[in-house]
């Protein structure tokens, strides 16, 4: 995690169960390879939970890969982590049986505090 405080406090991984969906959600710092993503390292991960659905962040990039029947998801980040990083979130709509995943721009990249 980003902070020791927060990584001593939550776990290193949290699962529910969505309108039939499960989910696995993450930080992704230790599954991460190099700086990429790799999808079999995601599923691994989450081994025993059987995942519809893996969710993580750390990079602060977008990500939306269906690997082997499991959706692994990045949403980005909405307030942008540097000046050119550019601003999204996620949305993925679940029903039964059905999984939509959507990333969404929010606008241009963030602008220096002294440009506003």
């Amino acid at each position: 995690m980003d902070d020791l405080f927060i990584a001593q406090r939550y776990p290193e991984a949290a699962t529910l169960e969505l309108i039939g969906h499960r989910i696995y959600v993450t930080h992704g710092h230790r599954i991460m390879r190099g700086g990429s993503v790799v999808p079999s390292e995601f599923v691994s991960a989450a081994e025993g939970f059987s995942p519809d659905i893996i969710l993580f962040g750390h990079t602060h990039r977008t990500y939306n890969e269906l690997y082997n029947g499991v959706l692994i998801f990045n949403p980005g980040a909405a307030g942008g982590y540097s000046l050119r990083a550019r601003r999204t979130l996620g949305l993925i709509t679940l029903e039964p049986g059905v999984v939509r995943p959507r990333l969404v721009t929010l606008g241009p990249t963030r602008q220096p505090d002294a440009y506003r």
